[in-house]
C-alpha cells in the first residue's frame, strides 16, 4: 500500500531505497535490487553464509557482528558487476545444491579449488585460523581473532562441517498465556490491537492473559 500511495506504484529500483520500507530487510533489498534492477548488491542468506564460511574457513559464529559484517563485505566485494542478479542467484544455489549443511558434494563443487575448509580437512592437531584473503597459516593469524573456529570446537572428523559454527540457540521462554473471549449478546465482541510497530502490528486478537497480566481493549 506504501508504494502505491506514496510512490505512485514504483517499487523503488536500489537496496537503499529498498531498505527505507517498512519490512524490507537486508537480504530482500539486495535480492530485488540484484535480481530485478541489476544493481551490483550483496545478497546473504543461509547458503551464502554456508558457502562463504567454508571457502574462507570462518568458523566463528556466523551470527556474531564481526562476522557477520566480514560476510556482507565479502558478498559484496565478490558481486558480478555485468550480472549481478545470475551471480548472487548462483551463489545461493551452490549452497542449496551443492554445499549443502550435512552432505556438501566437495568432489564436485566448482569452488573446490579455492575452498580453504576443503584444504584443511586433514588437519588433526588444532583449530583452524583465518586472517585477510588467501587464507593464511595458524601462526600468522591474530589472536584471538574474532572470525576463528575456537580450539575447543574443532572437531577433525567433521572436516568441512565445522563451517560454519551454528549460533547458540537460545533456551525457550516458558510463558503461562490463556485466551478468552468476551461478548455481549453475541454480537459485540471484545477485541484488542497491537500497536503500530513490532510484530505483527495492528493485528486484532481477542483479549488474553499473560503471566497474570490482562492485555484487552475495548468493544468493537
Amino acid at each position: 500500500m506504501l508504494v502505491c500511495a506514496d510512490l505512485e506504484g514504483r517499487v523503488p529500483d536500489s537496496a537503499e531505497a529498498l531498505l527505507r520500507l517498512p519490512g524490507v530487510g537486508r537480504y530482500t533489498a539486495g535480492a530485488v535490487a540484484s535480481i530485478a534492477f541489476g544493481q551490483r548488491t550483496p545478497v546473504v542468506d543461509g547458503n551464502v553464509v554456508r558457502v562463504l564460511a567454508r571457502v574462507r574457513a570462518v568458523g566463528a559464529a556466523s551470527d556474531s557482528k564481526p562476522v557477520t559484517d566480514w560476510l556482507w563485505k565479502t558478498a559484496g566485494q565478490l558481486v558480478d558487476p555485468d550480472r549481478p542478479g545470475d551471480f548472487n542467484q548462483a551463489l545461493m544455489e551452490l549452497g542449496a545444491t551443492v554445499c549443502t549443511p550435512r552432505e556438501p558434494a566437495c568432489r564436485t563443487c566448482p569452488v573446490r579449488p579455492q575452498c580453504a575448509a576443503y584444504r584443511l580437512t586433514g588437519q588433526r592437531n588444532g583449530p583452524v585460523k583465518l586472517a585477510s584473503a588467501p587464507v593464511a597459516d595458524i601462526e600468522e593469524c591474530a589472536s584471538p581473532c574474532p572470525l576463528c573456529l575456537p580450539a575447543d570446537l574443532w572437531e577433525p572428523e567433521r572436516g568441512v562441517l565445522n563451517f560454519p559454527r551454528k549460533p547458540r540457540k537460545a533456551a525457550p521462554r516458558a510463558e503461562q498465556v490463556a485466551t478468552c473471549v468476551l461478548h455481549r449478546d453475541r454480537r459485540r465482541f471484545l477485541l484488542c490491537q497491537r500497536p503500530e510497530s513490532g510484530r505483527w502490528r495492528c493485528l486484532l486478537h481477542t483479549a488474553y492473559f499473560r503471566n497474570k497480566t490482562l492485555f484487552y481493549c475495548t468493544f468493537g
